[in-house]
């Protein structure tokens, strides 16, 4: 299929919907992942033309993925992102919550249908509001696109959390996308 037959059969509007849907269904969401044959796990979601699929893989508190939207006939890739980050803080139970916490900015973020990259918004208090700055931790989202669209971008989320007074960040991811098929 040439991007020109895929323009005629797939919008921009479309695809957006694929990775809201998806990104509410899985991860963000609490969907569930399977393990593939090489221990990525896996995320796959079929919605109108289109699969959203999210694999990722975690080793010693970093972690690497990639989402990519194919059309669902013809497993032509649509639209992508890839990431990956590492959990810089030595306390288990301090990277469990640094984890949900992305998932609640995630998830504040995708059900607004507001795309800030492909992550959360620039900035997302947990639970516990803005007073958790200097309680807790605070996700923040830096990101870069180019002329506001979904079409390229690139960032890094990270959370600050306070540790003797002073903030420090315990976890970042880097990511960047973009179509691969131009699309309006």
């Amino acid at each position: 299929m040439t991007p020109e037959e895929i323009q005629k059969i797939i919008t921009l509007q479309e695809v957006k919907g694929c990775f809201f849907e998806g990104g509410l269904a899985g991860y963000a969401g609490g969907g569930k992942y399977k393990p593939d044959v090489c221990g990525n796990k896996v995320f796959t979601l079929q919605t109108g033309k289109l699969t959203y699929v999210d694999s990722y893989v975690s080793f010693e508190k970093q972690s690497g993925g990639m989402i990519v939207i194919f059309h669902k006939t013809t497993h032509v890739p649509i639209w992508m992102m890839q990431y990956e980050g590492k959990e810089l803080f030595n306390n288990e139970q301090v990277n469990k919550r640094m984890t949900e916490i992305v998932k609640e900015a995630l998830h504040d973020a995708y059900s607004k249908r507001i795309f800030c990259g492909g992550r959360g918004l620039p900035q997302h208090f947990p639970i516990g509001g803005t007073e958790s700055i200097e309680n807790g931790a605070v996700y923040y989202n830096d990101v870069n696109m180019e002329n506001d669209t979904f079409a390229k971008f690139s960032g890094k989320e990270k959370i600050i959390k306070w540790v003797k007074g002073q903030p420090t960040t315990v976890f970042y991811h880097n990511y960047s996308g973009k179509l691969l098929v131009p699309l309006k």
